[in-house]
């Protein structure tokens, strides 16, 4: 399992392990070596449902690795040089109710000098 995990909970929270909130969107910081797999655990969201079908679209990054089970939704982030953007992950389960969840990624080169966390 990744150390950067996701988990949907029934009433659209997050908790989040290896990520943070910022402006109301979880966000990561990554170098620009960095490849890093997260892991979006949807199974509170969907009680008695499944995933049927998962799409991720992503600006100034790469995405790699993605896969999902009928609970989880798994994929690899690659941030092109110096490049901060946002992923869209879109479930749709086996009732046909979709839900996307928005993840910000900055590079930490550009944020080098700023404390989000204050």
């Amino acid at each position: 399992m990744a150390d950067r995990t996701i988990l949907m909970q029934e009433n659209g929270r997050l908790t989040m392990r290896g990520l943070f909130m910022l402006s109301g969107y979880p966000t990561a910081f990554h170098d620009d070596d960095d490849k890093l797999t997260y892991t979006v655990d949807w199974s509170r969201w969907l009680g008695s449902n499944t995933i049927s079908a998962v799409t991720n679209t992503a600006d100034d990054m790469t995405i790699t690795g993605e896969s999902n089970t009928t609970t989880t939704a798994t994929f690899t982030v690659e941030l092109d040089d110096g490049a901060s953007g946002e992923l869209e992950q879109q479930i749709t389960d086996s009732a046909g109710q979709k839900k996307t969840l928005r993840i910000r990624y900055r590079s930490r080169r550009d944020d080098e000098q700023e404390d989000y966390r204050t």
